[in-house]
């Protein structure tokens, strides 16, 4: 559009639009909107995007304005604790809880569903409030506003094809908040079904390990306890084996003491008998014999009594 406007001159010759470095030689790209503001001067003829309104011809009272594209929301967030300067700021506060809402540029949410596209985040409703995207013209580039406004008028479907090209547009939901999360409980594509899934697979996968150690750990136990009731058996089994060893050692030298005891007392009364028997007298007796015409008379030998 300002190479159009310009085209090209015996003074300045082709015309350029030098996206990349400002007008103080620095990254034309800022970090934040703070930071595009604060840049804002005659030392670069074009600023964009401002936000204005479609009848808005200066911002500031130095700079001409130029509203290039029309919007229907505005981008701020109502919090006067802290300012947000980047929509990357403004989604992490929505997820981590520090405000409970946002509005913000239908442009942005359709260039940034990487921050806002996200299934704990939704779209409420979108307000019906006309502003513009335009371009703050500084230096000699203020007398460009009426060649912007002639070439708009003259590319209008060319400028809205770029536009569809580049920029998702978001549309408000017609169903419930209630019934959609409900919904998607069921539907295998939307995104609550599969973090519900993936959340149900992780505690399933927890509990499944859980009840494995503890299997292990009840069966381990039995283990001890089997092997502690075996160990209480062998003790028991030896400490009989040792008592009835003990019972038997006492029995057979109670026997040996009690047969010594009958051997003393069988050899005291044999010496006893011996004793008497030698006290009692001894006489001989005579006896007669015939042999033939013999007659011979024989003593008879005494004999000895032995007692045995």
């Amino acid at each position: 559009m300002a190479v159009t406007c310009c085209r090209k001159c015996k003074s300045h010759g082709q015309s350029l639009v030098d996206f990349n470095l400002d007008g103080n030689g620095k990254t034309s790209e800022k970090p934040s909107d703070q930071a595009f503001r604060e840049n804002i001067s005659h030392r670069t003829q074009f600023h964009f995007p401002i936000p204005g309104y479609t009848e808005q011809e200066k911002y500031g009272a130095e700079l001409g304005y130029w509203p290039l594209v029309q919007t229907p929301g505005v981008a701020y967030i109502i919090n006067t604790d802290k300012q947000y300067t980047t929509y990357d700021e403004i989604s992490d506060a929505l997820l981590n809880g520090e405000v409970t809402g946002a509005l913000i540029d239908t442009y942005v949410l359709g260039s940034r569903k990487d921050l806002f596209e996200i299934p704990s985040l939704r779209l409420i409703k979108i307000y019906d409030y006309s502003t513009a995207y335009g371009v703050a013209l500084g230096g000699d580039a203020r007398k460009l506003r009426r060649c912007f406004r002639k070439y708009v008028q003259g590319h209008k479907k060319k400028i809205f094809q770029a536009i569809e090209e580049h920029v998702e547009f978001v549309k408000e939901s017609p169903v419930p908040l209630a019934v959609e999360r409900s919904t998607g409980l069921f539907d295998s594509e939307s995104a609550m079904y599969k973090t519900i899934i993936s959340l149900s697979s992780v505690l399933l996968l927890v509990f499944l390990t859980a009840g494995v150690m503890w299997e292990l750990a009840r069966r381990l136990k039995i283990r001890r306890t089997v092997a502690t009731e075996r160990d209480r058996l062998k003790l028991l089994v030896h400490n009989t084996r040792s008592d009835m060893s003990r019972t038997v050692e006492d029995f057979t030298v109670r026997i040996k003491a009690l047969v010594e005891d009958l051997k003393a007392k069988h050899a005291k009364e044999r010496l006893t008998l011996l004793n008497r028997l030698k006290s009692i007298p001894r006489t001989g007796r005579k006896y007669s014999t015939t042999l033939g015409n013999r007659s011979s008379t024989r003593n008879n030998l005494f004999t000895r009594i032995n007692a045995s």
